[in-house]
């Protein structure tokens, strides 16, 4: 029992998964919240603090709420994954506060690329992170050139997790999904 993780997303949804899955693999205890804790930041903290709990998955605007209501009793949580939004400094701050020593990871994706494709440990700058396993990242220019160092750019997805497209939506597909030019295998890119 010394890795103690919530579960509190659909399995509908891809973080429900990860929640339960990435449990699952590491060997954690799973507590699976009811929809009312879900619901209020408070009832979540609280929850945390009854069991211990040693990593969470949230977006970053719920860890926040939850730091505002918390007080001490978010001290148990080793690692915050924050997903689904812009994680920002001020909540990485709020959860330092909240968690003192907590690793605080922020992941990127969208679900056309089926979950997560850039994850990262946060400190003080925020950043995307790193591209996970069977994945390409590329920041492109609308030429679809790589931009230089500083330059803005999009973010560009390929690899394993990539989807075909959208369901009968062929020109969204072509307009989403390109041809990708670092690649003689006909690959695509989001």
């Amino acid at each position: 029992r010394d890795d103690i993780r919530i579960a509190k997303s659909s399995m509908s949804f891809i973080d429900g998964t990860t929640e339960l899955l990435g449990a699952l693999v590491a060997g954690a205890t799973t507590v699976i919240a009811d929809d009312d804790t879900v619901k209020d930041g408070a009832a979540l903290a609280a929850l945390v603090d009854d069991v211990a709990a040693t990593q969470l998955l949230v977006v970053p605007s719920l860890g926040s709420a939850m730091a505002e209501v918390a007080g001490s009793k978010l001290g148990s949580l080793r690692r915050w994954i924050c997903s689904g939004e812009a994680l920002d400094a001020a909540t990485v701050a709020a959860l330092q506060q909240v968690s003192p020593g907590a690793e605080i990871v922020n992941s990127y994706g969208s679900a056309e690329v089926a979950g997560d494709v850039l994850a990262g440990q946060v400190s003080e700058a925020v950043t995307l992170g790193r591209p996970v396993p069977g994945t390409r990242i590329y920041l492109l220019g609308p030429d679809l050139y790589p931009v230089p160092p500083g330059a803005v750019g999009e973010v560009y997805v390929g690899g394993a997790q990539l989807a075909r497209g959208y369901l009968g939506r062929q020109a969204d597909t072509a307009a989403r999904f390109v041809a990708d030019p670092f690649s003689a295998g006909g690959e695509r890119l989001y």
